[in-house]
């Protein structure tokens, strides 16, 4: 490449340069990046924000559901107690209701004893 041809590219691109329309001044390109730095750490920020209070929201779900829970917990103790002593009854009035009919059974056994006691003596006689 001789002299005259670079010298001829350098002027070019510096043509290209001064009449570029993206360009922009330093102190522009200083306050729009601080602009997107602040609002990509507003952005960071809100989301850490969110983030926190669905935290604390599912924390509060969490405390809610044991407490259910425990409440639970107490309410199937209770019925289960009161479920034995009602088994412990049904239980009882069942032995009671064999020992009834086993003393029914031997009260028609002597009614028929006496009966037939009675009818011997009668034909003894």
């Amino acid at each position: 490449m001789t002299s005259s041809e670079q010298s001829n590219d350098v002027n070019q691109s510096e043509t290209e340069i001064t009449s570029d329309s993206n360009i922009i001044p330093y102190s522009q390109y200083l306050s729009e990046t601080q602009q997107e730095t602040i609002q990509n750490s507003n952005s960071s920020a809100q989301q850490d924000a969110l983030i926190l209070s669905m935290f604390e929201q599912l924390n509060t779900q969490v405390i809610n559901c044991t407490n259910v829970n425990l409440e639970y917990k107490s309410a199937n103790k209770a019925l289960t107690t009161e479920l034995d002593i009602y088994t412990e009854e049904v239980k009882d009035l069942k032995e009671m209701q064999n020992v009834e009919n086993s003393f029914s059974g031997s009260n028609e056994q002597y009614a028929e004893i006496e009966l037939l006691s009675k009818t011997l003596s009668e034909t003894s006689c």
